[in-house]
């Protein structure tokens, strides 16, 4: 199955597009920004629960510091922009947390 796009706003106005994933996929290692997301009741919405960004997705995903927060919230996905610079993940994570609130941020 091909993997979907999906869209987050930032507080910027931009709509940036990630690539959804069910959370038991392997994901490759490399430079992103990440949404930990739940699904809203089937309706192909996905609310944001954590945004972060990392050098090295799948290391950073597999020893989560916030994962705790991200169960609680009843996790079932993650989104990702796959971004190779760290400055430009840096901005891009913090336009999506400013816009979308995400609760375990």
């Amino acid at each position: 199955m091909k993997n979907k796009k999906v869209y987050f706003n930032g507080m910027s106005g931009i709509s940036y597009p990630f690539v959804f994933y069910p959370l038991d996929s392997d994901l490759p290692e490399i430079g992103a920004v990440y949404i930990f997301t739940r699904e809203n009741g089937g309706s192909k919405v996905y609310n944001p629960l954590y945004i972060g960004q990392t050098d090295v997705l799948m290391s950073s995903i597999s020893h989560h510091d916030r994962w705790d927060c991200v169960v609680r919230h009843f996790v079932d996905s993650i989104c990702v922009h796959y971004q190779d610079h760290a400055a430009e993940r840096i901005e891009i994570a913090r336009d999506l947390i400013g816009c979308q609130l995400p609760p375990c941020n």
